[in-house]
C-alpha cells in the first residue's frame, strides 16, 4: 500500500508556488515594459534595456501558470504555511538565504566593487550551504568553493562588461 499524502502536498505546494512565480513574472514584465525605450536617441527597438527582463518575466509568468494549473485540484482543500515555507531547518535555510540575498543587494552592491561583492556573496553562500553541513576534507572543499566563486565571478563580469556592455557598479 502506498501513501499518496506526499503527492497531494506536493501538488498543492506546486499550485501556490506557481501562483507566486506567475505574480513575480507579471511584475517583471510590467516593469520592463515601463522602462525607457530610448527612441529619441535612435536606438534599435530590439536592443532597448527592457527586452531581456521582459522576455524572462513573460517566461516566468507562463511557467508559473503552468505549474499552478498542474498542481490545482480543488478537492484537496487548503494548504498550510508549513507546506509552503517548510519547517525547522527548512525555514532557517530560507531565512539565511533571503538574508544573504538582501545583504548582497542592499549592502554590498554599490559600496564595494561589483566583482568583490559577487565573489564574497558566492563564497559565503556556498560555504554556508555546501561546506558547513559536511564533514571531511575541509581544505579541498574550501579550495573548491574559492575556485568556483572566482570562476563564476569572472564569468559574470566578463559577460556583462564585455558582451552586454553594461558598466557594473
Amino acid at each position: 500500500m502506498t501513501d499518496n499524502t506526499g503527492d497531494a502536498r506536493s501538488d498543492r505546494t506546486d499550485f501556490w508556488t506557481g501562483l507566486v512565480l506567475a505574480a513575480v513574472g507579471f511584475a517583471f514584465a510590467v516593469e520592463s515594459f515601463r522602462m525607457p525605450r530610448l527612441s529619441e536617441r535612435g536606438i534599435n527597438p530590439l536592443t532597448v534595456p527592457g527586452i531581456v527582463p521582459g522576455v524572462l518575466g513573460v517566461a516566468l509568468l507562463v511557467l508559473g501558470l503552468v505549474l499552478a494549473l498542474r498542481g490545482h485540484n480543488p478537492a484537496r482543500g487548503r494548504i498550510g504555511l508549513a507546506a509552503i515555507i517548510g519547517t525547522g531547518n527548512q525555514r532557517l535555510n530560507l531565512v539565511v538565504a533571503l538574508s544573504l540575498n538582501l545583504v548582497f543587494a542592499l549592502l554590498l552592491v554599490g559600496r564595494l566593487p561589483f566583482w568583490i561583492a559577487t565573489f564574497a556573496y558566492l563564497a559565503v553562500f556556498m560555504g554556508i550551504f555546501g561546506f558547513l553541513p559536511r564533514r571531511g576534507d575541509w581544505g579541498r572543499r574550501a579550495a573548491l568553493i574559492l575556485a568556483v566563486s572566482s570562476g563564476i565571478t569572472a564569468g559574470i563580469v566578463y559577460l556583462f562588461e564585455t558582451l552586454f556592455y553594461v558598466r557594473l557598479p
